[in-house]
């Protein structure tokens, strides 16, 4: 997503938009407009950012004029309880009420914090008035607070626009201050008085912005020089070294936002809820589809457990049809499947005869085509008798005789014939001992 700075100053307006690409800044357009009121801001605004507005974060930077700085004595660097003490801290500082403030803070040296803040229903008004016109900004913020940006040394040095000047310690930031006017008289006594009560001595003074874009007016103390084009200004800019000065601070504010922690005066009552409101609205469709897989999950894990009930309980009706034409006489079993398998192992135990089951595996292999079924087998210790049909008396006689090897003694009962020729029979006989 783009970066979009409204760099709001005395007279004039500078949009600059930017890009992020992992640790540096792409420049994608600017501009700078003479501003005399809301009506031509609101124009401007039309004519040169609502095209980009809905793929771009909106950063709005204060005039310095706006605001009100002061140096405070808090041992505190989180930002976040900073702002949360400031209102207190803030109490007989100002003629306003604490809770009618739009503040925050910055560090500075150890120990010490830069207090900033400004009437909140101006701000208000600000945000309103902007979001009116289709661009409401995420963060509202000062520019020359994030003048360290543009140094690409750790330099001491001072910086100024011509609407405010800071100093830089090192690279970081030591002192800054309004000017209420762009002259370099101002300036020069400012820079006197950082001497005077501060004990600093500035010998280097960088111009950007209207400040760059003036005729020096004779010697000046110190000498105000245009700001050298390098380090990330450089890369941004590349050999535009008129657009990069004339953008520096929209530069710096994009710089803080993508990679520091600017000021921001959009907290507590006026803290930024639009961004909330689309990622909630976001969780809430992500909540809505994960709701939706749950459901489609616990759905289909009760559909398999249905499939699996009904065919468990098809299998144990099958079970139990079985164990009723297997044992009809038992009317109260406990465990079908149990019970049969005990009875198939009873079946299977050796015995004199060989085993059941040998006995009729091997009535089964003598049976031959021309029996046509076995109806009734019982054997008694080595005792068999057998009911059946065949096709005809010779077939029986055939059955005997494939028996007689493993029988002792081997006789046909009454053979009775039937209308279409077959016969049913009888027949007994004795098993020799371990016969197969």
């Amino acid at each position: 997503m783009d970066i979009q700075i409204i760099n709001l100053n005395d007279g004039e307006v500078v949009f600059a938009r930017f890009r992020r690409e992992r640790n540096r800044l792409l420049f994608l357009d600017g501009s700078r407009h003479d501003c005399a009121d809301r009506t031509v801001l609101a124009g401007l605004i039309a004519a040169h950012l609502l095209p980009h507005a809905g793929a771009s974060r909106i950063i709005l930077s204060l005039p310095p004029a706006l605001l009100t700085l002061r140096e405070m004595a808090l041992p505190i660097v989180d930002r976040r309880k900073l702002r949360e003490i400031l209102p207190l801290e803030l109490r007989g500082e100002t003629a306003l009420e604490s809770e009618e403030l739009a503040c925050d803070a910055v560090p500075l040296a150890e120990g010490v914090v830069l207090a900033v803040w400004s009437p909140r229903e101006a701000v208000a008004d600000l945000i309103r008035f902007l979001a009116d016109n289709g661009v409401e900004p995420e963060v509202v913020t000062a520019s020359f607070l994030d003048w360290t940006g543009l140094l690409s040394a750790p330099d001491d040095v001072a910086i100024t626009d011509g609407s405010a000047v800071a100093l830089f310690q090192g690279g970081e930031l030591a002192f800054c201050r309004a000017l209420p006017s762009a002259s370099a008289a101002e300036l020069a006594r400012t820079i006197s008085a950082l001497e005077l009560g501060k004990g600093i001595t500035v010998t280097t003074v960088y111009a950007i912005g209207a400040a760059a874009r003036q005729e020096p007016a004779g010697e000046t103390m110190p000498k105000v020089t245009p700001l050298p084009m390098d380090g990330p200004l450089a890369e941004t800019f590349a050999a535009d070294q008129a657009a990069g000065r004339d953008l520096a601070a929209a530069f710096a504010t994009a710089r803080a936002v993508c990679f520091g922690a600017p000021l921001d005066l959009r907290n507590g009552p006026l803290a930024y809820t639009r961004g909330h409101e689309k990622l909630r609205k976001r969780l809430r469709l992500t909540a809505i589809l994960a709701a939706t897989v749950v459901t489609l999950l616990f759905a289909e894990t009760g559909l398999r457990w249905f499939l699996v009930k009904r065919d468990l309980d098809s299998l144990n009706g099958s079970i139990r049809t079985i164990y009723k034409d297997v044992f009809p006489g038992r009317t109260k079993p406990v465990d079908e499947v149990a019970e049969l398998k005990a009875e198939i192992r009873r079946l299977g135990s050796s015995s004199g005869s060989g085993g059941v089951l040998a006995t009729l595996k091997l009535l089964a292999d003598a049976k031959g085509d021309e029996l046509t079924g076995i109806v009734e087998t019982d054997l008694d210790g080595s005792q068999l008798r057998i009911k059946g049909d065949a096709r005809s008396a010779l077939a029986v006689n055939d059955f005997k005789a494939r028996l007689k090897p493993v029988f002792a003694s081997l006789e046909v009962g009454e053979i009775k014939s039937r209308p279409d020729g077959s016969v049913t029979f009888s027949l007994r006989g004795t098993l020799k001992e371990g016969g197969k």
